[in-house]
């Protein structure tokens, strides 16, 4: 899949040409591949090898699009969530799914880090989905 993030350039005439459009705004494919790159960075700072279970909790958009890019060329495993799932079914996916790093809009942070949740870390956006975080998981918790 790693292909595809390498080819983005082709898909267009130029790397500053429009490739998506989310909330009236177009992304080119050069900055589709930065926020793609800076995600991968974030990812390998926080441990995360290839294989590993990625949870996305986030609405469909840009960003969702640059992170589930990012985990797939990175060579790790996306489990998809709905990021309006109530709590006790997010709960059960990630029991069920075991995902190890999540990224993820803030109003689930605190649901993904607290009790038996398998997450080490967690990635999150804010509301606007411009400003991430790491949250990490404390022994214990």
């Amino acid at each position: 899949m790693s292909y595809l993030i390498e080819r983005l350039d082709d898909l267009l005439t130029g790397p500053d040409k429009p490739l998506i459009k989310d909330a009236g705004r177009w992304y080119s494919t050069h900055e589709l591949q930065g926020d793609i790159a800076k995600i991968q960075s974030d990812l390998a700072a926080a441990g995360v090898q290839p294989g590993d279970r990625i949870l996305l909790s986030l609405p469909n958009s840009y960003t969702f699009a640059a992170a589930y890019m990012a985990v797939i060329g990175y060579g790790a495993t996306v489990c998809p969530v709905n990021p309006e799932m109530p709590a006790y079914e997010l709960r059960a996916f990630v029991n069920r799914c075991r995902p190890v790093y999540g990224i993820a809009r803030g109003v689930h942070a605190d649901e993904l880090l607290n009790g038996e949740s398998s997450l080490k870390n967690l990635f999150v956006a804010d509301e606007k989905m411009q400003n991430f975080h790491w949250f990490v998981r404390s022994e214990g918790t």
